[in-house]
Parts: structure tokens; C-alpha cells; sequence
């Protein structure tokens, strides 16, 4: 298990630096949190990498919002649904205790729900955009006809 999640978190991001990680202390969002580093945010490069790090990993406000704003919240749910998407069967069994699909519905049915709470389609709100983009970057074909049908 440990071997299979190291291998999809950056070096540069192990815990103190060590080298190795600690997966009972680095839980479930943390590790969709570097598995969305790596694999969509190199393809989809709309945030700000060291805002968004803080943010999640350090517990820090997330740029001008307040604690309780619905932006982040939403931005952090789209972060988690997309890195669910982008990992296989065998990574979900591993790494989440759990198959792709209950992993998948998790976090889409999260993204969502935030996403209605930030009010996304009347805002002008940009990290609200962000999270609505990076929702619909991960939705598949059929997901999408669904979505659109609603």
C-alpha cells in the first residue's frame, strides 16, 4: 500500500522532508490534494499552486476569502473530485480502501453540493469559476449529458 502511495506524491511534498510518509497521518484529502499536483494541474493550470497548498495542506486562508466563504470550500471539492477521476482501480482499492466508482461518487456528489452552496451559476465570483471549470474538466462524457439534462 505505502509503495503504491508514495509513488503518486511528489518528492518535494513528503512530510519533513525525510522522504518517507507517514499515510496514517496524511489522510484521504491530502493525498487527492497531491495526486491533483501531479496529474491535473500540470494539464488544467488554472490556480495558483503555493495559495491552494496553503490553503489545504497548512490550514490557511485561502486568498481574501473568510473561513466560512463557500469559494474555497467549493475549489477544494472540485481539487478532491478531480484527483478521484484521474486514479485507477487498483490505486482506489490501495490507497482509499475503497473501488473507483464509490471513490468517484464521493467526491462528485461533494463538488456538487459546494459547488450549489458558492451559488455557481450566478456568480462572478473567480475561485467559484475555477472549482465549476475543474468540476466540468472531470466529468465524463455520459456524467455530462446527465448534467445537462438537469
Amino acid at each position: 500500500m505505502v509503495d503504491e502511495c508514495t509513488r503518486l506524491i511528489p518528492n518535494g511534498m513528503m512530510s519533513a522532508g525525510r522522504g518517507d510518509l507517514n499515510l496514517n497521518s496524511c489522510g484521504e484529502r491530502q493525498q487527492l490534494l497531491y495526486i491533483y499536483l501531479t496529474q491535473v494541474d500540470p494539464l488544467v493550470k488554472i490556480l495558483h499552486r503555493p495559495s491552494i497548498q496553503a490553503h489545504l495542506l497548512e490550514g490557511e486562508c485561502y486568498l481574501h476569502y473568510e473561513p466560512w466563504h463557500p469559494a474555497p470550500a467549493a475549489l477544494a471539492s472540485a481539487i478532491y473530485y478531480a484527483a478521484s477521476c484521474t486514479v485507477n482501480q487498483d490505486t482506489c482499492l490501495s490507497c482509499f480502501g475503497m473501488d473507483k466508482v464509490s471513490l468517484i461518487s464521493k467526491y462528485q456528489k461533494e463538488s456538487t453540493a459546494a459547488l450549489e452552496r458558492a451559488d455557481y451559476l450566478l456568480t462572478d465570483d473567480l475561485t467559484v469559476l475555477q472549482a465549476f471549470v475543474i468540476s466540468l474538466v472531470s466529468v465524463k462524457d455520459v456524467d455530462l449529458v446527465v448534467l445537462l439534462a438537469e
